[in-house]
């Protein structure tokens, strides 16, 4: 029987009556994800805990289902990873792989930031705060395993003892039920009070009328970005437009975001983009430890600090540490909330080299501008519709038709941006205006490839979808992107594009008015 199909298999111990303990071989996600979903309480203690994401997306599914409440989670989850600079010293199937030291870290690096950054993106978007947390483990782990609470089954542990180069497929996972699952629990809580919260702390503050950013604070990452909470902090974060070298000019890089490695904006295409986090700015500041700042002791965030995060970004996201040439500065830009942190965005440009190669896992893929125009004309559409379908006032309603209507003449559609305001405006759009708005839609979906899945796009991430024709598409023409020059020519040829390409940047720089906008447009 090979390990694949021994997957699950569970061997009672040598004693039949004893049914304590308990081996089971290879790890069997649906029966994880069973566990998992009836438990109140977990902590896991791992490595990289390459399994964990898609069995933690799946039993908080289940749970909900189960308690018929969407609301509904652990009442602890608690997970530790252990600390980038000791994965050197663990063996496991990529030693097994691959005879060069260097990748092998490099591998267990990538891997681990992968999976932290998919909890944390799923934990952010679904979780409760306060009752779970993520953990660093500065000291070799005495065992690999998870404990849980299960009511009226009382504690089960599983220590995970690894077998060979098939990973999790053909390790042995000791299982220990009831009073003797209960003598681990405080081991597990020691190695949690013993490791460091994982949890990225992000830069706030305000910006300055000559387009710099003072730092004023800090906020952990989990506590930004929340619907409705009115904070008026600024929130500093970058967007690198990045490219390469293609056989016929420049080559736009855009990730797609999914559930596996973005926050928010599913669905859409993005530039690398994040945010300024405490240790980029520290180490432009000559600060030895990241501490959170003082708002007593505000400080200048520094050029540097922005390149940093996109150096992370770029080394956490798709193992590329060194790249062509330098980031190049754009512009600054703020982007307007009506609840919640206001952002400002330092708009860079990053060359990547032509040979990376991309896994599948991290959905980056080369555009053509044509793609891309249409990525933001099925954006617009999909716009256009939600507002057709919302209930909003009459005033919200001219607001959310004055932009649609120039997004749509920008893209050279000035009949369809007329038939939208009118049906706004009357408040009772017709069955025709709504079938035109799906075919163009449907007309302009793109599709990507990677992995052996296929992903739909529906759009560009929220500021490159503001500053597409004011920002991204003359950074493509100078970087010598195909069409992109004739794209440009194109908008000033035409008064009406021009005219409405001119007003839709005036428009979302207004925080006043993007501010009176219930929805995004």
């Amino acid at each position: 029987m090979s390990d694949a199909e021994d997957s699950g298999r569970v061997l009672r111990s040598r004693r039949p009556e004893d049914e304590s303990t308990s081996v089971q071989i290879g790890l069997d996600r649906d029966r994880q994800v069973d566990i998992l979903s009836r438990s109140t309480g977990v902590v896991v203690v791992g490595i990289a805990n390459a399994w964990l994401a898609d069995v933690v997306e799946g039993a908080l599914a289940a749970k909900r289902q189960a308690e018929q409440n969407q609301r509904a989670f652990w009442e602890h989850l608690q997970v530790v990873f252990l600390a980038e600079h000791l994965l050197e010293h663990v063996q496991d199937q990529h030693g097994w792989e691959s005879p060069n030291a260097d990748e092998v870290v490099e591998q267990r690096v990538r891997q681990a930031s992968h999976i932290k950054r998919r909890l944390m993106s799923f934990l952010i978007r679904h979780g409760t705060i306060g009752q779970w947390a993520l953990y660093s483990s500065p000291h070799l782990l005495p065992f690999v395993g998870s404990i849980f609470e299960i009511p009226d089954e009382g504690k089960l542990v599983q220590l995970m003892i690894p077998s060979g180069p098939s990973g999790d497929a053909s390790a042995r996972i000791l299982e220990i039920r009831g009073d003797q699952g209960q003598i681990f629990q405080s081991t597990f809580q020691q190695i949690v009070q013993a490791s460091r919260e994982e949890h990225e702390v992000i830069v706030v503050g305000s910006p300055t009328v000559n387009g710099d950013f003072v730092c004023r604070g800090a906020r952990f990452r989990r506590a930004l970005l929340r619907e409705g909470s009115n904070a008026s902090d600024w929130i500093p974060a970058m967007v690198a437009v990045t490219w390469r070298r293609g056989a016929q000019g420049a080559e736009p890089l855009l990730q797609v975001n999914t559930p596996q490695n973005s926050t928010r904006e599913m669905g859409k295409a993005s530039h690398v983009s994040g945010y300024i986090n405490v240790v980029d700015q520290a180490l432009f500041e000559g600060i030895e430890s990241a501490t959170p700042l003082q708002e007593e002791s505000p400080s200048l965030l520094l050029r540097g600090a922005v390149r940093s995060a996109i150096k992370r970004e770029l080394r956490s996201d798709f193992g590329i540490v060194e790249t062509p040439t330098i980031e190049e500065y754009i512009d600054t830009i703020p982007f307007y909330y009506a609840d919640k942190e206001n952002l400002f965005f330092y708009l860079m440009s990053q060359e990547i080299s032509r040979d990376q190669v991309f896994p599948p896992s991290c959905q980056m893929f080369a555009w053509k501008l044509p793609e891309l125009e249409s990525a933001r004309r099925r954006q617009v559409a999909l716009n256009a519709l939600a507002a057709l379908r919302a209930a909003l006032r009459p005033a919200e309603r001219r607001r959310i038709g004055e932009v649609l209507a120039l997004n749509f003449r920008v893209h050279g559609l000035p009949e369809l941006a007329f038939t939208v305001l009118e049906a706004l405006d009357s408040g009772v759009p017709s069955d025709g205006i709504v079938t035109r708005l799906e075919e163009l839609a449907e007309a302009n979906l793109i599709y990507k490839h990677a992995g052996g899945r296929v992903f739909g796009v529906d759009g560009l991430a929220g500021l490159q979808y503001r500053i597409f024709h004011s920002h991204l598409l003359p950074t493509y023409a100078r970087l010598g992107v195909q069409g992109a020059v004739a794209a440009m020519q194109s908008i000033e040829d035409q008064y009406d594009r021009k005219m409405a390409a001119t007003s839709l940047a005036g428009l979302y720089s207004d925080e006043d008015f993007v501010c009176s906008l219930p929805m995004e447009v």
